[in-house]
């Protein structure tokens, strides 16, 4: 992009850059493998949080948001091309200052609004030679990933900027510099944030070839911060950037798991809820205790599903019991079983009439005679009214 026209986008983005502080700990992370997953832990002291989207021309983006000094804050999002961004800050702080450069919250209104990949930031600062900066009072760096498979962290350097690459496929962030430790294995990083990181890279590492959705929850899960800490996750959020959803757990409570679609500027229960609830959603968002509100309620007028889902078990890998949930939109028949990895029936987890609804399903390792089942992988198929779906 020309340079006047990214001097322009950042005069557009003045009000963000004067707004928008980021979080003292948090933990990002981008994973390519069968699947490409971003993720990120907001970790603070317990405040308002709000899910926004936003259109700029024709393009769509979300944002996180959260409650700092009194105004809404901007951490996260994803736009509708599968472009990442996540600041974060960076420890140790700088005490010095300058205004001779890009700082890093001016970039993310523009990647958000109008880049078609992560190497069109890089591309602009390479061919103008202009320098990142921090933000006045705020030492920060920033993570960037595109559906393409080019990932890195960006961080203030002395002299130039510092660009720490994803290697085999991933990359995790969390509040130390990344680009000191380019090249080194993981175990040996070390600073602020140092533990998440090798809990999070460590899950990443190991479970790389076959990465699914259920992964990307336990690498959250795995670098949590407790109700103990200072600063204790406030928001897990799941980015599946081809499919356009964000999938988000509040407060910890893995068990409950909301899906928001950038497509259809939504937001909706999606795994553990008793209760069915769908909001519509846009620039001025919805807050999380608006959600925690609806998901604690009884509400006898909510919506009904318009179509058939098995969603991912969950936890998974689990012991000993393990939940499925799925939607039918009509009152009908419904088979959900468990197979084993040669086919065979090893117990029948539903077989009779629901009513329309999302419901929810327990299997507790054990087949049909009660015998707990071996280690191993398994498939459950749901059947109704001619729909099929499987799930491992």
């Amino acid at each position: 992009m020309p340079k006047t026209m990214f001097r322009y986008v950042l005069m557009t983005a003045a009000l963000f850059q004067i707004t928008n502080i980021t979080s003292s700990a948090c933990t990002s992370f981008v994973i390519y493998s069968t699947n490409i997953y971003y993720g990120m832990n907001f970790d603070w002291p317990n405040t308002e949080m709000k899910y926004c989207i936003e259109k700029s021309g024709s393009i769509k983006y979300f944002h996180f948001q959260f409650v700092k000094y009194g105004y809404f804050s901007t951490t996260a999002g994803m736009n509708e091309r599968g472009i990442f961004s996540s600041i974060q800050m960076l420890h140790p702080e700088v005490s010095s200052w300058t205004t001779n450069g890009i700082n890093l919250w001016d970039v993310f209104p523009w990647m958000m609004s109008g880049a078609d990949s992560a190497n069109t930031l890089l591309t602009y600062l390479n061919g103008t030679n202009e320098k990142i900066i921090h933000i006045y009072g705020t030492t920060l760096h920033d993570i960037f990933a595109d559906k393409f498979g080019k990932a890195f962290v960006l961080e203030v350097g002395e002299n130039d900027n510092k660009v720490t690459n994803a290697e085999n496929g991933m990359l995790v962030m969390t509040n130390f510099e990344n680009h000191k430790f380019i090249g080194e294995n993981y175990q040996n990083v070390y600073g602020t944030g140092a533990d998440r990181y090798k809990a999070a890279y460590e899950h990443i590492l190991q479970n790389k070839a076959d990465f699914d959705f259920n992964d990307g929850m336990e690498t959250l899960k795995r670098s949590v911060q407790t109700s103990s800490s200072s600063y204790p996750t406030q928001c897990s959020m799941l980015f599946d950037p081809e499919n356009n959803s964000i999938y988000i757990v509040i407060r910890r409570d893995f068990n409950k798991i909301w899906k928001l679609s950038l497509d259809d500027e939504t937001i909706e229960t999606y795994s553990g809820f008793n209760n069915y609830s769908k909001f519509s959603i846009g620039s001025s968002g919805i807050l999380a205790s608006e959600l925690l509100n609806a998901a604690s309620s009884v509400d006898s007028r909510r919506p009904l599903p318009d179509n058939y889902q098995l969603s991912q078990n969950y936890p998974n890998p689990f012991n000993p019991t393990t939940n499925f949930e799925y939607r039918i939109p009509n009152s009908e028949f419904v088979s959900l079983i468990i197979y084993d990895l040669l086919g065979r029936k090893v117990t029948t987890l539903v077989n009779g009439t629901r009513s329309p609804g999302i419901h929810t399903v327990e299997w507790n390792g054990t087949n049909s005679a009660g015998q707990t089942v071996s280690s191993g992988i398994y498939f459950c198929r749901l059947q109704a009214d001619g729909y099929t779906q499987i799930k491992k």
